[in-house]
């Protein structure tokens, strides 16, 4: 069998709410009908299906990439409406990009009290 080069690196599931709808399973699944070497989950801001697909993932024979999707603004008072914003995806490579991805998710929770959006500032 030939093997599939293509791997999808920005994948919502359904932890991204109102932004993706499809379980860790299903995608698991379909990138193994498709022969995919790896696929990766970058839900919007959070991490809380990376354990899920990690593990489903092994179990598949797939390499999972844990990835997520944070706002970037520069530091303002005005409404995060009227702020310039930029969604960055961050992926992780080891125990220290996990660490610093769980960092900034956190710090993106702790913004949504000042901007009503969870965001990290500059």
């Amino acid at each position: 069998m030939k093997c599939n080069k293509f791997i999808h690196l920005k994948n919502r599931s359904h932890y991204s709410i109102l932004e993706g709808s499809i379980k860790v399973e299903q995608l698991i699944d379909k990138a193994k009908l498709y022969k995919m070497d790896a696929v990766a989950l970058t839900d919007n801001c959070n991490l809380f299906g990376a354990m899920e697909f990690s593990k489903y993932a092994i179990k598949k024979a797939i390499q999972p990439i844990i990835g997520c999707n944070i706002n970037l603004t520069f530091s303002s008072d005005m409404a995060f409406e009227d702020l310039n914003k930029y969604e960055l995806t961050f992926y992780v490579s080891n125990s220290l990009g996990w660490r610093n991805l769980s960092l900034l998710v956190s710090r993106a929770y702790l913004n949504f009290k000042k901007y009503r959006k969870k965001c990290i500032s500059i």
